[in-house]
C-alpha cells in the first residue's frame, strides 16, 4: 500500500509540474501576446478617436449645463446647402460634406400635425444622426484628405434638388483635388459622385468609406423581438446586424467582401452608406464611449487604389437616408443594383410568411383603399385558409367532450392502478376513434402563421399613426389623410396631393 500510495504521489507531482510548466512557458506568454495585442489596438482607437472631430464632445455628456446645442444654432456652426426635394427638406453642412439635417415630408410625427420626421440631426443636438463619406490614405504625408473636419467648397449650384445638383471642391496640401457632385432623386437617395486628381510627382494611396453615426439611444427604441434597431450590414449577400443593446454592451463586427451596404436603421426609417457596386471593401460594427454618451457607428472602407502621378480617378458612392417604403428599397435594389437592400425591412426567420403577408397586405390596402379594412380582409383570408385545421381540432375536442364522462369512471374505477387506468384509456381511444393529441396537434402550424402576421403588422409602415376606417382612402405613403380621389396618383408621384 505504501509504494501505491509512492507512485500516486509522484504522479500528481510530475502532473504539477508539467501543469507549472505549461503556465509559466505557453499559456503566459500567449497571454500577455494577446494584452499587449489588446492594449495596441485600444491605444490606436483612443488615438483615433481623439483627432476625430465627428465624436461627441467631452465637455458634452460631463458638464451637463448648456452642453446641449439648439437645432438652429448647431446647424449655424457650418455653411449649408439647402435641400429640397419631394421626399425631404434639409441641408448639407459644407464641414465634412456631412449630410446631417433631413426631414421626412411624407412623414409625420402623429395624425393630423404637420411637424415632419427629424430624421438626421447636426453634432452638438440630442440624439445626433448622420452619414458621410471622405477618404483615407495610407500613403506618408498624405494625412490631409477629405474627412469629418474638412470645410469643402461650393464650386456650383446653391440649392440641391432632383434638377439640379451641387458641386464641391477641395485642394489637399498634400497635392490631390477633389471635386464631389452630390445628387438627389425623388425618393431619400443621394448620389456622390468623386474625380480625383493626383498633382504629385509620386503615387498615392487612396480608400474611400462612408459611415453612419447615432448617437445615444433612440427616444422610442421598441422592446420587440418582431422590431430590429441598430446596425446593419449585407456584405457578400449576408446580412450582419446588432442591436443597440448589444452595441450598448460593447458588441462589435467586421466583414469583408464584395457588393453590400451598411447602415443604422430604427423600426420606420434608416440612414445608410452604400459603397462603390462590385468593389471590394471591409464594413464595420463599432460603438464609441465619451463620457456618458455612445455613439454607435457601421462604416464601411473600400479596397486601396493606387493613382499615379498626374492621373485621375472617378467613384461613385450612395447615401440613403429616409422612411424603410418597400418599393423604394426595391428601386435601390433592382434599378441602382445595390445588393439585398430590401434587407433593410425586417423580414425575420419566417420572411417566407412575412414576404407575402406584406404583398398581400399592400395589394389589399390598394384594392381597398384603407389600411384597416385591409388588415381586417388579410386576418380573414388567412383564418379562412386555416379553417380546415382549426375545424379538426373543434372536432376532435368535441369527440373529447363526449367521452369525458367514460374517461371519469375509468379513473374511479382503476384509482388505486395507474397502468390499468392507462390500458383502459388507451381502449377507450382505439374504440371510439379518438387521438387525444389531434385537439393539439392542428394549432401547431397555426402559430408561425400568426406570429408571421404578427411581424408584418408590427414594421408595417402603413400603420404609423395611421387613421384608419375613416371613411376614406388614405395615401399609401402618407400617416394622415389626404384628398379622398386620389390615392392611386400619389402612389404614383409620392408627391403630397394638392
Amino acid at each position: 500500500m505504501g509504494e501505491e500510495n509512492r507512485n500516486l504521489f509522484l504522479a500528481m507531482g510530475l502532473m504539477l509540474v508539467i501543469w507549472l510548466g505549461f503556465t509559466i512557458f505557453v499559456f503566459e506568454p500567449a497571454a500577455q501576446e494577446r494584452r499587449e495585442e489588446q492594449a495596441a489596438i485600444e491605444a490606436a482607437e483612443l488615438a483615433q478617436q481623439a483627432m476625430d472631430p465627428d465624436l461627441p464632445a467631452e465637455t458634452a455628456t460631463s458638464s451637463g449645463v448648456g452642453t446641449t446645442l439648439d437645432r438652429p444654432d448647431a446647424l449655424a456652426t457650418a455653411p449649408r446647402i439647402e435641400i429640397d426635394a419631394p421626399s425631404v427638406e434639409g441641408t448639407l453642412s459644407l464641414d465634412g460634406a456631412r449630410l446631417d439635417d433631413l426631414r421626412l415630408r411624407r412623414h409625420f410625427t402623429e395624425v393630423g400635425s404637420d411637424e415632419m420626421i427629424a430624421l438626421l440631426n447636426p453634432i452638438g443636438t440630442d440624439h445626433v444622426f448622420y452619414a458621410r463619406d471622405g477618404w483615407q490614405s495610407a500613403t506618408p504625408g498624405m494625412n490631409d484628405l477629405p474627412g469629418g473636419s474638412t470645410r469643402w467648397t461650393l464650386l456650383s449650384g446653391d440649392r440641391l434638388t432632383p434638377e439640379t445638383p451641387v458641386v464641391l471642391g477641395y485642394e489637399s496640401e498634400s497635392g490631390l483635388s477633389f471635386e464631389r457632385t452630390i445628387e438627389i432623386n425623388d425618393n431619400y437617395l443621394f448620389t456622390l459622385t468623386d474625380r480625383v486628381t493626383n498633382t504629385t510627382s509620386s503615387e498615392a494611396e487612396l480608400q474611400r468609406y462612408g459611415l453612419v453615426r447615432h448617437e445615444g439611444l433612440p427616444d422610442d427604441l421598441a422592446n420587440n423581438m418582431a422590431a430590429f434597431e441598430g446596425a446593419i450590414a449585407v456584405v457578400d449577400g449576408v446580412m450582419t446586424r446588432e442591436k443597440f443593446g448589444a452595441l450598448e454592451d460593447g458588441a462589435s463586427a467586421e466583414e469583408n467582401g464584395t457588393g453590400g451596404w451598411v447602415g443604422i436603421t430604427t423600426r420606420y426609417w434608416m440612414a445608410a452608406a452604400i459603397p462603390e457596386l462590385d468593389t471590394a471593401f471591409t464594413a464595420r460594427f463599432r460603438t464609441i464611449e465619451r463620457g456618458d454618451i455612445d455613439a454607435f457607428e457601421s462604416s464601411y472602407v473600400e479596397r486601396a487604389e493606387v493613382l499615379a502621378p498626374g492621373a485621375s480617378l472617378t467613384s461613385t458612392t450612395y447615401i440613403f437616408a429616409g422612411a424603410k417604403e418597400l418599393d423604394v428599397l426595391a428601386y435601390v435594389q433592382n434599378e441602382i443594383g445595390v445588393e439585398k437592400f430590401d434587407m433593410a425591412y425586417n423580414w425575420g426567420w419566417l420572411w417566407f410568411l412575412v414576404r407575402p403577408f406584406v404583398w398581400l397586405l399592400t395589394l389589399l390596402e390598394n384594392v381597398l383603399g384603407d389600411v384597416g379594412l385591409a388588415i381586417l380582409a388579410l386576418t380573414l383570408l388567412i383564418k379562412v385558409l386555416m379553417f380546415p385545421l382549426a375545424n379538426r381540432s373543434y372536432a376532435s375536442l368535441a369527440r373529447m367532450k363526449i367521452v369525458q364522462p367514460k374517461m371519469q369512471e375509468i379513473r374511479e374505477r382503476y384509482a388505486s392502478d395507474t397502468q390499468k387506468q392507462q390500458q383502459a384509456m388507451m381502449e377507450l381511444y382505439r374504440r371510439e376513434k379518438i387521438n387525444p393529441l389531434a385537439g393539439c396537434l392542428p394549432i401547431l402550424p397555426q402559430i408561425p402563421i400568426f406570429f408571421a402576421l404578427f411581424q408584418t403588422l408590427v414594421n408595417a409602415l402603413e400603420l404609423r399613426t395611421r387613421p384608419s376606417l375613416a371613411g376614406f382612402p388614405t395615401c399609401r405613403h402618407q400617416t394622415r389623410p389626404i384628398c379622398g380621389t386620389c390615392s392611386a396618383c400619389c402612389r404614383l408621384t409620392r408627391r403630397a396631393c394638392s
